[in-house]
């Protein structure tokens, strides 16, 4: 057990003594009086303190309620759009086109936007940024973080928000909204004690309405350690309120606790991270597919066969073994995609050149693969037009039939060509079977009585068909 969150228990102790955690509270507890700007609001007020931290100028802003009851009622992202709060639209995307946050919490973000959109704009400009709150104010804390991302960024000088004692703010579409890029997780970070209630107010008879994200420092007289696995600290957080759990399993009241499914939790989760840590080592085993189809089409094309008839036909196993490396590079693909979609690159910004790389060359290949369906459909649509195809061709189960459903639902409903527009009248087919069995019977009458047929076949073709 220890060996699995071995790098929880060092890095528990590291952020402690980094001072992050003391210059925060402090923040938090200080009187306005150091504050260099404060601003009450309805039922919420902040405080931003300026100080240099390790010779670099930081800025904390410090959140407090007046009110400290917490609900447990949710309201959904389209709730908020709907009354035109869209500081969180940042995080729709088509996968999480939805989400649910803590209705409480988001009351005092709406009822002094006004005021948090004028420190918005005053703090645009700082290098290194902490957001803080103890409680119900935490919540707000990270409410607020979230809303900044749009504006800030998630570069270098994304703001850190590190809450105390906080209960959870939002669902699992959330947290899964969050989670599913490492830099905005990374923006937040919990510390949460076993002695306090109110981090656990919503899960304690294990009610996941409510999901964790980002980063919990759990704490104890007998320790402390760290994780950013959600399934995992929501399995803690109602150990810790069904028994006195003490840094996770080092004392004897762990009885309780389902150590075998904590550890599969940590497992998963470490595998998980292993793929997603370093983008670059996704992006280094794309390479690896990208040869595997450059090496088959140079191999196909030595065959004598070239690599679209050979796929087509799947003569040998390496034609199936293409369609897991096409998949895998179009899922790779639209995922890039999807990512760069949800956080736009900024005027002026550098784009790494091994993603110019990938992209490039997936779109190459693309564009090959589509030029090579555009001559087959042009050499398709002469066959029909010189009837030198069997009217076979149409029955419903010939291979001709199936490709063309399968390529015209890739193509798309809207898509024209002379193929498409030939193929999208049923009565097209009736018309050349009814020709084609005329001039097969045509030709094979000249065959028997004039062996100059050949040359009468064409002159015949053209006539028929205008």
């Amino acid at each position: 057990m220890s060996s699995r969150f071995s790098s929880g228990f060092q890095l528990a102790p590291f952020v402690i003594s980094s001072g992050l955690l003391s210059i925060s509270w402090n923040a938090i507890t200080s009187s306005e009086l150091s504050a260099i700007n404060s601003k009450q609001g309805v039922g919420l007020s902040y405080k931003v303190h300026s100080l240099s931290f390790h010779g670099n100028g930081l800025k904390i802003i410090a959140f407090e309620t007046i009110d400290h009851d917490v609900q447990v009622d949710l309201i959904s992202s389209s709730d908020l759009r709907k009354i035109n709060f869209v500081d969180f639209d940042l995080l729709c995307t088509e996968r999480y086109p939805t989400f649910s946050v803590n209705k409480a919490a988001v009351s005092h973000l709406l009822e002094n936007h006004q005021i948090l959109d004028q420190l918005k704009s005053e703090i645009i400009s700082s290098t290194t940024l902490i957001v803080t709150g103890s409680g119900l104010a935490g919540s707000v804390a990270s409410l607020f973080t979230l809303s900044l991302l749009d504006t800030i960024g998630s570069g270098k000088n994304r703001p850190l928000c590190i809450t105390f004692g906080a209960p959870l703010i939002g669902d699992k579409k959330l947290q899964q909204a969050i989670s599913r890029t490492s830099t905005w997780n990374s923006c937040f970070l919990n510390v949460v004690s076993h002695k306090d209630p109110l981090p656990r107010l919503f899960i304690t008879n294990k009610m996941n309405a409510y999901m964790p994200f980002g980063t919990f420092l759990l704490c104890s007289d007998a320790g402390s350690t760290s994780s950013e696995n959600p399934d995992f600290i929501f399995e803690i957080l109602v150990a810790i309120g069904s028994t006195h759990l003490l840094a996770l399993g080092l004392t004897p009241h762990t009885q309780d606790v389902n150590i075998l499914k904590l550890r599969t939790l940590e497992d998963k989760f470490i595998n998980l991270r292993r793929t997603l840590f370093d983008p670059s080592m996704k992006l280094n085993v794309m390479k690896l597919d990208m040869a595997q189809l450059e090496w088959y089409k140079i191999k196909t094309r030595n065959q004598g066969i070239g690599y679209y008839d050979s796929y087509k036909n799947f003569y040998s196993q390496w034609d199936h073994d293409v369609v897991r490396f096409q998949k895998n590079l179009t899922l790779y693909w639209e995922k890039m995609v999807e990512e760069a979609e949800l956080k736009p690159q900024k005027e002026g910004a550098a784009f790494r050149g091994r993603w110019l790389y990938a992209g490039t060359n997936y779109r190459k290949m693309n564009e090959m693969a589509k030029n090579k369906l555009v001559k087959f459909e042009e050499y398709v649509y002469e066959l029909l037009e010189n009837y030198a195809v069997s009217a076979d061709i149409f029955l419903p189960q010939s291979s001709y039939m199936r490709w063309w459903k399968e390529y015209k639902d890739i193509k798309g409903s809207s898509y024209e060509s002379k193929l498409a527009s030939f193929m999208s009248n049923s009565r097209n087919y009736e018309h050349y079977s009814f020709l084609f069995i005329f001039i097969t019977f045509t030709l094979k009458f000249l065959f028997f009585h004039n062996p100059l047929y050949i040359f009468y076949s064409s002159t015949i073709i053209i006539i028929i068909s205008q």
